[in-house]
């Protein structure tokens, strides 16, 4: 089971690894994709073309909030579930 989450806004994934206390990006599933992960939990990114996040994909029993908050109290941005 799967839930996408998209940004209000894009933030790059520099600013990400630059910006966020407890979010990191890191190399998931033999190198092919990039993942924010709070050292327990994880979320596979999308990028646009200008390697900015513009939304995500939490799989199985993961649980996104610390993430998520991380991403919208640094940023100033809200996350909307598909759910929501």
């Amino acid at each position: 089971m799967s839930t996408s989450y998209m940004l209000t806004k894009p933030i790059s994934v520099e600013e990400i690894k630059d910006n966020c206390a407890h979010t990191s990006i890191v190399h998931v599933i033999g190198e092919k994709y990039e993942a924010m992960h709070d050292g327990e939990n994880f979320l596979i990114h999308t990028v646009n073309d200008s390697n900015e996040v513009i939304g995500f994909t939490r799989y199985g029993g993961n649980n996104p909030f610390i993430i998520i908050e991380d991403l919208e109290k640094t940023f100033n941005i809200k996350i909307i579930s598909e759910h929501d």
